[in-house]
């Protein structure tokens, strides 16, 4: 089961005081992400040889669930104009 994201209460009730730190925060968080992704897929990759193939799906879904995480984040950053102009 996929918990909800905190995060996601925290953009549908923006403080209008912190509207302007919504690019620096989101930025930063796709860096960590992508650092996180980087850091899997070589962990994965060092261990490849020795995974059966289930564990190797295993592996890969938490890659993929990364990727999901970035890309949904990007789409965040792109709308965030959008989506704080009410708040300004």
């Amino acid at each position: 089961m996929i918990k909800p994201d905190p995060f996601d209460l925290v953009i549908t009730r923006v403080h209008p005081d912190h509207v302007d730190d919504l690019p620096t925060i989101l930025e930063a968080r796709i860096g960590s992400l992508n650092a996180m992704l980087t850091e899997w897929e070589a962990h994965a990759a060092t261990i490849d040889r020795y995974l059966t193939a289930g564990e190797k799906l295993v592996m890969k879904h938490r890659a993929d669930r990364l990727r999901a995480e970035i890309a949904w984040h990007n789409e965040l950053l792109e709308m965030l104009p959008t989506i704080t102009a009410g708040e300004r």
